[in-house]
This record gives C-alpha cells, sequence and structure tokens, in this order.
C-alpha cells in the first residue's frame, strides 16, 4: 500500500474534505544510505526547501519510511 509510506491518498482525502487547504503541485520523496550527510544538507535539503517554498506551502508533511 502506497498509502503506508507515502500517504498521497490520505492527503487528497483530506484536503477533499476541507480538514487540509489544499495540496501543492509537487510532492518530493528520498530514500536510501546517505553516506555524505553534509553534502545532502547543503544541497538537495536546500533545494527541495526552495521548491516547497516556491510551490507555497504553508507547511511541510514529513513521513518517515
Amino acid at each position: 500500500d502506497l498509502n503506508v509510506i507515502f500517504p498521497i491518498e490520505r492527503l487528497q482525502e483530506l484536503a477533499t474534505e476541507g480538514a487540509v487547504g489544499a495540496l501543492t503541485p509537487h510532492f518530493f520523496s528520498f530514500i536510501g544510505y546517505n553516506m555524505d550527510a553534509e553534502r545532502l544538507e547543503r544541497t538537495l535539503a536546500e533545494e527541495i526547501a526552495d521548491a516547497v517554498v516556491a510551490d507555497g506551502a504553508d507547511v511541510a508533511l514529513m513521513s518517515p519510511a
């Protein structure tokens, strides 16, 4: 079940019910072992944060797998 890892259908249901305002058009996911956490933080994390801001998100949901 995809929603166990990434609860997109549950989020869509919450948006339809009005429990949350709306969802942004983009979603981000990454998985796996990372040998260079500092590089991840400097590059990927900043790029994802910039993209979330560009989408106009008010909040972000982080869902650990």
